[in-house]
């Protein structure tokens, strides 16, 4: 007999600890970007660098959130966040060697609609993925652009 339901309790995403180097790479990145904004004479670009800094170093500090996931016949509940089957075109998963957690990337039906990156304990990714193939189609994970810079830079 299939399970009509699968809960449990997740971070809203992996955090990587970040050293004092990481915050000194990202602060010469930007320091370099700045220069060339400020020699290039082009300002809003300089204040944008600022900005984005600002951001990045706020974020990279930043610890998750804990989610309740349910996956049940109708769909997937994020905490009170319900996305139906009918709306989601396919899932995919990145397993990531020795890692804790592994990432169920679920695609939309709507192209302009950002994937939906759930992260999983081991523990319960083998039962999530077949009660998804159950619903929706399984297509193999390729890592765009986006999903490497975010590995690289450590987020």
């Amino acid at each position: 007999m299939a399970q009509s339901e699968i809960t449990w309790e997740g971070p809203e995403f992996e955090y990587k600890q970040k050293d004092a180097y990481w915050y000194w790479s990202s602060i010469a990145v930007a320091t370099v970007c700045v220069g060339f904004a400020a020699w290039q004479k082009n300002f809003l670009f300089g204040f944008f660098i600022l900005v984005a800094e600002i951001l990045i170093l706020a974020w990279g500090n930043q610890k998750p959130a804990t989610f309740k996931f349910q996956l049940t016949q109708d769909g997937l509940f994020i905490g009170e966040k319900f996305y139906p089957y009918e709306d989601i075109e396919a899932f995919s998963s990145n397993e990531r060697g020795e890692r804790e957690l592994e990432n169920i990337i679920i695609r939309f039906n709507k192209h302009f609609r950002r994937p939906l990156r759930i992260a999983v304990p081991k523990n319960h990714s083998d039962n999530v993925k077949s009660f998804l193939e159950e619903h929706i189609q399984k297509i193999n994970h390729e890592p765009s652009l986006i999903d490497s810079i975010e590995e690289f830079i450590g987020f």
